[in-house]
């Protein structure tokens, strides 16, 4: 049972080790292998994330499109690539005039302005587009990580005024300094990017991994009729214990998500049950399972490219099939 993390390409080392402590192996897509982050390439050479690059055939194109996208961006936001937050009227990721209208604004000229445009086909476009986001995400990140160690640097200076060695830095210094909110902006827009580029490849998940709750609110607009809340099956801590342990936790885990996916009850009594003698810590990461019945992994990401971006196909009769998408939200430990 292999998870794959969604909408986003960008795995965080807190988000790696609260997938590590629920999961063998989490797999990711990233759209070009010249810009996987070099933490992510230890991690797959390490065996717990499996990188999956659909795309790789059309690196080239890609890497030119983006050109083009940087450019244009020096020109309109000073080369902030913030520009994609709001870039959902001006820039339309999914259709021929997005290079199109770039090309024709741009100033200066390039290679990319011969190339593009000549071999585009439906990924393409969304390929860029969860490139740039990641970007963005990266550049966020790194934002965030650098005010994390300010802080800490200025508390130190405090201690070292005061002449005070008992002043302590507090616990979870640099909590409140988060990545920012870009990972709300355009949610739809990127399920149906990444969907996009997902559906293309031949593996099909038994689990959705996302962490951010804002995704699975989308998806929940789409295949729930009149889009009403629906619970967690189950809320997990992290597992503990020596390797052997953990595994078997893992194991049970894995089993239990496959059982979601393919049974089909009325109430929780009917429900399957987690086979978990796991002890768990008080203070880990955490894992939501939700279930979305009578709608396939497949159909639930193929509602995101139906025209006008319509729901689910089937609708009530879709929940007498006995398969289940299950998405899970993962939670890092603060």
């Amino acid at each position: 049972m292999l998870p794959v993390y969604f909408p986003f390409t960008s795995v965080s080392r807190h988000l790696m080790a609260a997938s590590n402590g629920f999961f063998k192996k989490m797999a990711v897509y990233q759209i070009a292998a010249t810009s996987i982050p070099e933490r992510m390439k230890a991690w797959q050479n390490e065996k717990r994330l499996d990188i999956r690059l659909p795309l790789q055939h059309r690196e080239k194109e890609i890497t030119a499109i983006l050109r083009e996208f940087r450019t244009w961006a020096e020109h309109h936001q000073g080369g902030d690539l913030s520009f994609f937050k709001t870039s959902q009227g001006d820039i339309p990721f999914f259709d021929d005039s997005s290079v199109a209208q770039i090309r024709k604004e741009i100033k200066a000229g390039g290679e990319a302005r011969n190339t593009i445009g000549k071999t585009e086909s439906p990924d393409l476009h969304p390929g860029v587009f969860l490139q740039m986001a990641q970007d963005l995400d990266e550049k966020n990140r790194e934002i965030a990580g650098d005010l994390k160690s300010q802080e800490a640097q200025v508390h130190e200076l405090i201690k070292a005024l005061k002449g005070d060695d008992a002043v302590a830095i507090p616990d979870g210094l640099g909590s409140g300094i988060t990545t920012g909110d870009q990972e709300a902006y355009m949610i739809s827009e990127r399920t149906a990017a990444w969907a996009r580029i997902m559906l293309g490849d031949d593996l099909m998940p038994l689990l959705l991994v996302t962490s951010n709750a804002m995704v699975l609110d989308d998806l929940m607009e789409r295949a729930i009729p009149g889009g009403q809340e629906i619970q967690p099956v189950l809320n997990l801590k992290t597992p503990k214990g020596d390797a052997g342990q953990v595994s078997q936790c893992q194991a049970a885990l894995a089993a239990y998500i496959e059982n979601l996916q393919v049974s089909a009850w009325h109430d929780e009594k009917e429900r399957p049950s987690l086979n978990w003698e796991c002890k768990t810590a008080a203070k880990g990461a955490s894992l939501s399972l939700y279930v979305i019945p009578g709608v396939a992994p497949r159909t639930l990401l193929e509602s995101y490219l139906a025209p006008g971006g319509g729901g689910v196909p089937g609708g009530e009769e879709a929940a007498e099939i006995n398969v289940n998408s299950v998405v899970g939200v993962l939670k890092p430990e603060k």
